[in-house]
């Protein structure tokens, strides 16, 4: 049996770091880098659209490995209220609500899932 990709996962907590949360409607560019061991992803940028929400945009599949692309991965915060992720493509887009005196968030990013295309071949017996 032939199958043209696989579906892989890490089970574990990649990197953790600080953001700063830009004033209402300003915006900032972080460029940091994500490095999820099979690919990488870049927070490109965190737009404050309200008192209590923030955009943020990731850039995905930035790595050299081109037949590996980012299925999903959790991106959590113990900083902010709630959260909603939409992937599209090579894009991830975050919604994140918050306290409104919130100028800081730490984030988490772990627990990635990845498609790797190839001619992959099982012996099923």
């Amino acid at each position: 049996m032939e199958i043209p990709g696989i579906i892989v996962g890490y089970g574990k907590i990649f990197t953790k770091f600080n953001i700063d949360i830009p004033l209402v409607g300003e915006e900032n560019h972080p460029n940091k880098e994500i490095d999820l061991g099979l690919q990488k992803m870049v927070l490109q940028s965190i737009v404050r659209t309200s008192a209590t929400t923030a955009e943020l945009k990731f850039t995905l599949n930035t790595g050299e490995r081109k037949e590996v692309s980012i299925n999903d991965t959790s991106i959590d915060s113990a900083d902010v209220l709630g959260g909603e992720l939409l992937w599209k493509d090579d894009l991830c887009t975050m919604t994140v609500t918050f306290d409104e005196r919130l100028t800081q968030a730490e984030l988490m990013v772990g627990w990635p899932s990845f498609l790797v295309s190839g001619d992959w071949v099982f012996i099923i017996k």
